[in-house]
Order: structure tokens, then sequence, then C-alpha cells
């Protein structure tokens, strides 16, 4: 069962934007992304990878989160041709998704938000 929630990303201006995050029952597989206020960034869709531990994490069989460890999971969010321009840091605690925290955005995606460090915070 898919889990969905609505994170609203800042920058140290002020700029806000809010993004659907579409992501399977263990938070250490891949999912999916969509904006829901347009023109902030310049992609509106693509995959979520989760990061964990500082490495890169695809999809695995049952027990190895476990054995790998669950302490902080970060999520990368892609454009359609697999390349990465926003990181949200430590979105998960073991399975339990926080409430806020920080990130980046890189500079070739940025529009109307400053490149650079963000905010996130969970609204839905």
């Amino acid at each position: 069962m898919a889990k969905k929630f609505v994170l609203k990303l800042s920058d140290e201006k002020g700029n806000a934007f809010r993004i659907k995050i579409k992501s399977p029952w263990r938070p250490v597989d891949a999912g999916s992304w969509r904006t829901l206020d347009k023109g902030y960034i310049c992609y509106n869709s693509g995959p979520t990878i989760p990061i964990l531990k500082g490495g890169l994490i695809l999809p695995w069989g049952p027990g190895e989160g476990d054995r790998l460890g669950w302490s902080r999971v970060d999520l990368l969010l892609f454009n359609a041709d697999e390349t990465w321009g926003v990181r949200l840091n430590k979105v998960w605690d073991f399975i339990v998704m926080n409430d806020e925290g920080k990130g980046k955005i890189l500079q070739p995606w940025a529009l109307k938000i400053d490149p650079g460090r963000i905010a996130w915070d969970r609204v839905e």
C-alpha cells in the first residue's frame, strides 16, 4: 500500500511551493513526486530514490533493510532523464516520517526559488 503526503519546500527568502510524494509501503523503495504549485522548479514530476547512510539504495528483498539499518533515510527527486535536482534530508527515521527537515535544490532546477539550502515541512 502506497503512502501519499504533501511537503512544502521553501528557500531562505521565503519562496515556497508544494510537492506531493507517493511512496511505497517501505520508505527505502523508489516512489514518485509531482509539483502542486507550478513554476518554482523546471520539472513537474518524476521518480524518487531513497538514500540510506550516504549511499544510493535500490529496492531490496525482505529483511535487508533491517540488516543495513534504517536510522536515516534521505530522498532524492529525479526528472524523467534520471537527473536529480532536489535532496530532502532525513525524511524518515527508521520507518517513521519526520514532519520537517532541510535539503537542497540544485541550480539547474531552480526557477522561482533560490538554489541551495531549503527547508521542508509536511503539510498533509
